[in-house]
């Protein structure tokens, strides 16, 4: 009687155990092959079993067969996208671009190649200027003579004068150019002469015209031209003896020819050489204060 409970014990154990580990979510494949004595080794073994401290956890490839790479791994290129799928993101880093997307190529920096550092600047009063864009032509001048023989210097000589001076002049001129290498304009032109006295203040004469000029020239080369000028205008002349003033007018004209040579910028040497008329008729004879002459100047463009 002792030994049949013992047996249905024994029975209802083993029906109870599995049962319990079950309930309890918990399912041990050694605890199978405690009660299956003929399972192989190693059958059951999952790689969610836990590898001691310090081990790597076992592979869940069976022993003795090789991992087969896959084509993506073997090639590095993406794989394409299943149908019906998006594609996979790049393995590159987050936030790189190829040279293809930006459009810039990126150079090694011993490929890279310095350029020259830029010339300076040249000096803006060294450039030379566009004759094109020239529409005035400002001039000074001073001008010189000898004279010309005439009744006054006998006159003068008959009451204890010396011989004349030379003419001693300057101009002053504005010149418009409508058109290159033609301009006109108003021109202001002094002369002076002089007598010394044997006693007493030395007689003199001196004149301020006002007239109109026109200049003509043509270059030769990039820095020379050449040409001609005509003028012509009234004045005033006054010439003084002793305690004596007397005022007159007069009339001059003159025609010379041009050369101007271009220095720096929009500054030229001009050189005029030609004669002039300019008689004065005076209360002691005719006075004249023309003749040849030779005027040397500095002209500016704008």
């Amino acid at each position: 009687m002792r030994g049949a409970r013992r047996g249905w014990g024994a029975a209802w154990l083993g029906l109870l155990l599995p049962a319990l580990a079950s309930a309890q979510g918990f399912e041990d494949p050694g605890f199978d092959r405690a009660f299956d004595p003929e399972a192989p080794a190693g059958e059951g073994e999952g790689p969610a079993a836990e590898a001691p401290p310090g081990e790597e956890p076992p592979s869940a490839a069976p022993t003795g067969e090789r991992e087969e790479p896959t084509a993506e791994a073997s090639t590095g290129a993406e794989a394409p996208p299943a149908a019906g799928g998006s594609a996979r993101p790049s393995a590159g880093p987050a936030g790189a671009e190829t040279a293809a997307e930006t459009g810039a190529a990126t150079l090694a920096p011993e490929e890279r190649i310095e350029l020259p550092p830029d010339p300076p600047a040249p000096d803006p009063s060294m450039e030379r200027l566009d004759d094109g864009s020239v529409r005035w032509l400002l001039g000074l001048a001073f001008l010189a003579g000898p004279g010309r023989d005439a009744p006054l210097d006998d006159a003068l000589a008959a009451r204890g004068f010396g011989p004349p001076s030379a003419v001693l002049g300057g101009e002053v001129q504005a010149l418009y150019r409508p058109v290159r290498g033609l301009a006109f304009g108003p021109r202001l032109g002094l002369r002076h002469r002089h007598w010394a006295a044997w006693e007493g203040p030395p007689a003199a004469l001196l004149s301020l015209d006002l007239m109109l000029a026109i200049t003509a020239r043509l270059p030769i080369g990039s820095r020379v031209w050449l040409g001609g000028d005509l003028a012509g205008g009234v004045g005033l002349g006054r010439l003084a003896i002793r305690d004596g003033r007397s005022t007159h007018v007069l009339g001059r004209f003159q025609v010379s020819g041009v050369f101007a040579l271009e220095l720096v910028g929009a500054l030229r040497a001009t050189v005029r050489a030609g004669y002039e008329w300019a008689p004065v008729d005076l209360p002691l004879g005719d006075g004249r204060l023309g003749g040849p002459f030779f005027l040397l100047g500095f002209e500016v463009r704008e």
